[in-house]
């Protein structure tokens, strides 16, 4: 008599079958995990209730809370690269463009600069 393998008694037709929902399913999973993947923001969104604000070319798309809004302080800089504040609330700004320092002020609390200084040239 032949000896038997453990896989023997499995039907040929269960095996054909379950071969056949394997291969369905796995692209299926795929192609859902990999359209949540590309659809993240949006659903991130979605749950949290934040908006995508986006402006000007060259402005940064940014996610905020609800109740939350963002305006350009000040436009005209060139390539600015680092930024800090005085103790004084000016804002000062490393352009990387002209190699200078610039000090934007907002005496009137406006939330815009009036004006631009050179600091360091």
């Amino acid at each position: 008599m032949m000896d038997k393998k453990p896989g023997d008694n499995i039907q040929p037709r269960y095996r054909t079958r379950r071969r056949r929902t394997i291969l369905i399913i796995v692209p299926l999973v795929i192609i859902v995990a990999g359209l949540l993947f590309s659809q993240r923001y949006a659903i991130f969104d979605w749950l949290t209730g934040s908006q995508m604000v986006s402006g000007s070319p060259g402005i940064a798309n940014l996610r905020l809370p609800p109740g939350f809004q963002v305006n350009v302080f000040y436009r005209g800089l060139n390539n600015p690269r680092f930024i800090t504040f005085g103790p004084d609330g000016t804002l000062f700004v490393a352009e990387s463009g002209t190699g200078s320092i610039v000090a934007l002020s907002d005496p009137n609390h406006t939330g815009k600069a009036t004006e631009k200084k050179v600091v360091i040239k």
